[in-house]
């Protein structure tokens, strides 16, 4: 059943993600909380389903798994090291850019996660090189109608826990001029699928 944290969540997210139809105000005019569950409407309690599982495959997305495993797997590198962990618990998010930036072991993957996003591709867990990423769990809580929970709408999300490994497309960060052309190379090939898939 929802609770108010994953509310604020869902809500937070479906802005962030232009997912929202309308203002969090007129959301919360229509919900009530009894014994710290969230109570509301039939179709308020659908808006709402309709945003945990906006979030649910958010998390799943290229776009947001390409980030988080990067940033991850350079931050466990640095992590590693008890020369540069000290530092980490109390950077900000620009000095820890400057640290993977700076450090010999991550600067290549910093730089272009910064240059270019799109150039890594998303591979299954078994990929040999790259930064894993692992989804273990998924808040899919939904309001209660009547007071009883709303069963939550169809929907096909990855099965848990989902694992897999994000590594760079053809790109070394060594060569700047052959990091260039591949550059170049990934972005035609992203944009040429985006096409197609609006076609």
């Amino acid at each position: 059943m929802l609770k108010l944290d994953h509310l604020e969540s869902f809500i937070r997210s479906g802005r962030a993600h232009a997912r929202l139809r309308e203002s969090p105000p007129e959301t919360l005019a229509r919900l009530r909380l009894i014994d710290g569950e969230v109570h509301t409407d039939g179709d308020t309690a659908h808006y709402l389903a309709e945003l945990a599982i906006g979030e649910a495959e958010y998390l799943c997305s290229w776009e947001n798994v390409v980030p988080t495993a990067v940033l991850r797997g350079l931050a466990t590198m640095l992590l590693s090291d008890s020369a540069t962990t000290h530092g980490i618990t109390e950077a900000t998010d620009d000095e820890l850019w400057a640290m993977l930036l700076a450090d010999p072991r991550t600067q290549a993957d910093a730089r272009l996660l910064r240059r270019d996003p799109l150039g890594w591709d998303v591979h299954p867990a078994d990929h040999t090189d790259g930064h894993p990423y692992e989804l273990r769990h998924l808040y899919l809580d939904t309001a209660c109608v009547e007071s009883e929970p709303l069963p939550l709408p169809a929907h096909q999300l990855r099965q848990l826990p989902w694992r897999c490994v994000v590594a760079r497309r053809g790109i070394d960060g060594n060569d700047p001029e052959a990091d260039h052309a591949a550059i170049g190379q990934t972005r035609s090939w992203h944009w040429s699928h985006a096409a197609r898939g609006r076609r």
